[in-house]
């Protein structure tokens, strides 16, 4: 019993992806080494993570371009290239009428580190609606532990 509190205690850190304020995951992980001096300049740490326009190319964080590929994935799932589509058929409604927020929060020992969002407006509604981030939790743990260890 006692080596499973121990390892609950190494586990300080934690992250949540939220969407509109609703959580879709939300894990607790360890970092080696960890320097305390790093978390005064944790903004490119969240760039790259959830930033969507990065540098002069536009590059995007981590999560935004995973629901990239998720999207192209999907749009190209639908892609009907023989099909002519008629003006009543073309959706003409504001994208950004009723947004949705996607939110990323970094926390340690409980206390906040850093949060921030991003419109989820960018992708379809089928991706924005379904997100799954499984693929790449692993990806965002070494990206943490990168920035965050000594």
């Amino acid at each position: 019993m006692k080596a499973r509190n121990n390892r609950r205690d190494d586990n300080r850190f934690e992250f949540k992806l939220t969407s509109n304020g609703h959580i879709i995951c939300q894990r607790f992980f360890a970092v080696n080494n960890f320097n305390k001096e790093n978390l005064k300049d944790v903004k490119d740490l969240m760039d790259a993570l959830t930033g969507m326009n990065n540098n002069s190319w536009g590059g995007m964080g981590l999560i935004p371009a995973h629901l990239k590929r998720q999207s192209e994935d999907y749009l190209w799932k639908m892609f009907k290239p023989y099909e002519v589509q008629t003006p009543e058929q073309i959706d003409r409604r504001d994208v950004f009428e009723n947004e949705d927020v996607i939110g990323f929060v970094l926390k340690y020992d409980g206390r906040l580190i850093a949060m921030t969002e991003f419109s989820g407006n960018f992708f379809p509604p089928k991706v924005r609606y379904n997100i799954s981030i499984r693929d790449i939790i692993p990806e965002i743990y070494s990206e943490v532990r990168e920035h965050l260890s000594a």
